[in-house]
């Protein structure tokens, strides 16, 4: 706050010298990433967000450069595919500038000078999620999915979020499942006890991968940001198309003979479909032609003002219920397997009591008869 009532005050000078140092300090800062170190990296962020609403020009021409420089970094590392060039993209500090711009872009829209940043923004941190297909990235893909989520929501922009986020369900959902646990002293300890943090964790150890702890919190918060994704996009009229390649993956990973996850797909897919049809009804009254930009804003505005949407509903749920709402369908899958088990060890001990009855009568019969034959000898 003093530094944002100083600058305020200086003249331009001042004000690019202590843009460019904050940003420096923000670079170092955030080269790891941990519990107790996010809070302060999430308001450095802001703050240097909002000193650069101050002056948008100048926020252009820093952007501009530090966008351009990261975009070198990125093509270094598609061009040589050497493990030293891709740490210079997958880390924490590409991330949180990345972070950073988004987050720029999102806090001064709408602006005729930075506008046109979104594009290059929006191909950096998608090329950067094509960069490496490894089920060890999925948590940056999640990283970046949701600051993407965010600038969408606020430019009123179409990214195209969605294939990576159902194509790392579908993924996860397909993986084949580890059955020990992680070794101790790992990263996250006893993983069947413990999941991780995803808001501080850019990738997995090889350990980890196909652990069935990490792998379900992995669905449940790629489920998470599907969810969040689609409640941005709740009010526009394209929806019920929107959602058809969820719809089709949904369907296809509720086949699918894992048993994890099967409850976070049934309510995933019992809400899109459910949304899509509102949306479907309230579109059979629209009067106007799809080219009609202006009265298609007007409609979209108004489903937006609606407090009544499903999809809209299911997302304040989870966000509200956490984890404890995908966990209601695990828990009584386990609960009707308990049963069903105890049903099963009670016809066993019946069963095994009946056949002793049955072998005690034939002994004693054999017995008998065996006693009528020496007395019929004597």
């Amino acid at each position: 706050l003093g530094i944002f009532r100083l600058v305020k005050m200086m003249d331009a000078d001042v004000l690019d010298y202590t843009l460019k140092t904050m940003y420096l300090s923000y670079v170092q800062n955030c080269r790891f990433t941990s519990p107790s170190s996010q809070g302060s990296i999430d308001f450095m962020r802001l703050s240097l967000s909002e000193l650069y609403s101050l002056d948008l020009p100048l926020a252009y021409s820093h952007a501009f450069v530090y966008i351009r420089q990261m975009a070198f970094h990125l093509r270094n590392a598609l061009i040589a595919n050497k493990k030293e060039k891709l740490q210079l993209v997958y880390n924490w500090q590409f991330i949180h500038c990345l972070h950073l711009w988004c987050k720029v872009l999102a806090l001064t829209h709408p602006s005729a000078i930075l506008e046109p940043l979104i594009y290059p923004v929006v191909q950096l941190a998608l090329g950067t999620m094509d960069l490496q297909k490894s089920p060890r990235y999925y948590p940056l893909v999640l990283h970046v999915c949701e600051m993407l989520t965010d600038l969408s929501a606020a430019t009123s922009t179409f990214i195209p979020v969605l294939p990576y986020l159902i194509t790392m369900f579908s993924e996860i959902k397909d993986s084949k499942l580890k059955t020990k646990k992680v070794k101790e002293g790992g990263q996250y300890g006893d993983m069947e006890e413990k999941t991780p943090n995803w808001s501080c964790v850019l990738k997995l150890s090889e350990g980890e991968v196909g652990v069935l702890p990490v792998m379900k919190s992995l669905t449940q918060e790629c489920a998470l940001q599907i969810t969040r994704y689609l409640a941005v996009e709740a009010h526009t009229v394209a929806f019920p198309e929107l959602v058809v390649p969820v719809v089709v993956m949904l369907k296809k990973c509720e086949k699918s003979k894992e048993a994890f996850g099967q409850h976070l797909v049934r309510q995933l897919l019992r809400y899109i479909t459910e949304h899509a049809s509102f949306v479907e009804i309230r579109r059979q009254d629209i009067s106007f032609q799809m080219k009609d930009r202006k009265q298609l804003l007007v409609w979209e505005t108004t489903l937006k003002q609606e407090t009544n949407l499903p999809i809209i509903k299911f997302y304040d749920k989870l966000c509200s219920g956490g984890a404890s709402v995908w966990q209601q369908g695990d828990k009584k899958r386990k609960d009707a397997g308990h049963q069903q088990q105890q049903q099963i060890n009670k016809k066993r001990k019946t069963s095994g009591a009946g056949k002793t009855r049955i072998l005690t009568e034939k002994i004693g019969q054999a017995q008998e008869k065996v006693e009528e034959l020496s007395l019929a000898d004597l």
